[in-house]
């Protein structure tokens, strides 16, 4: 069992807009607190289990202003969540594996000094929800010096947004892709010869916007 806390902080951005005039924002600064366990059973399976909550103030974002990329301070923001992971052993050569993350980070309604915030209940950008990976890992020893492997492993991602504004257009909604990899390697000599391929699903989606 474990259980932490820790302090961060971004410092002051000095920023000048489209008119050259100076601005300093204030440091941003992150409280977060963590606790959970790891365990395993028989050498066979292993489990870890994480809890989270942060506590943003002066939390920094990007906006454009007047056609420039700006430093903007929205607040207040918490985030709080959860992350599972698994492991089996099922067999010598065959294990399988996976990972889920719950994750619920928004702006807070009030600022620091109880004045309505402009981006309050909004979700923070590329902060999906719900994410998860499962996979597995096989090898089968055809001779004494020649094996073959054989992995993949599928990533799914909930709704996400592109920027913390959450202006509809500028987002991503679920989506999946699916990995996987398999060669031979030899022992002698050294050499190992793989071949792998992403998004095997031709699955359509952006990484960015905005």
């Amino acid at each position: 069992f474990f259980a932490g806390y820790s302090k961060g902080r971004r410092p002051h951005v000095i920023q000048f807009d489209s008119e050259g005039n100076p601005e300093i924002m204030n440091q941003e600064t992150v409280n977060s607190f963590d606790a959970g366990f790891k365990t395993a059973v028989a050498r066979r399976i292993w489990v870890d289990f994480t809890g989270y909550y942060y506590l943003f103030n002066d939390f920094h974002t990007n906006v454009w202003v007047n056609n420039n990329y700006l430093v903007q301070d929205v607040g207040k923001a918490s985030s709080y969540g959860a992350e599972t992971s698994l492991k089996i052993a099922l067999l010598k050569n065959l294990d399988f594996f996976g990972n889920y993350t719950y994750v619920h980070a928004r702006f807070d309604s009030l600022d620091n000094h109880g004045n309505f915030q402009e981006y309050a209940g909004n979700d923070f950008k590329l902060t999906p929800r719900h994410s998860f990976t499962a996979g597995f890992n096989s090898g089968i020893p055809i001779s004494r010096y020649l094996n073959f492997f054989l992995s993949s492993y599928y990533t799914w991602k909930s709704h996400l947004w592109f920027e913390d504004s959450n202006i509809s257009g500028l987002e991503q909604k679920a989506y999946g892709i699916l990995y996987a990899t398999a060669g031979f390697s030899l022992t002698y000599p050294d050499l190992t010869i793989s071949f792998s391929g992403s998004n095997l699903l031709k699955e359509k989606y952006i990484i960015s916007a905005g």
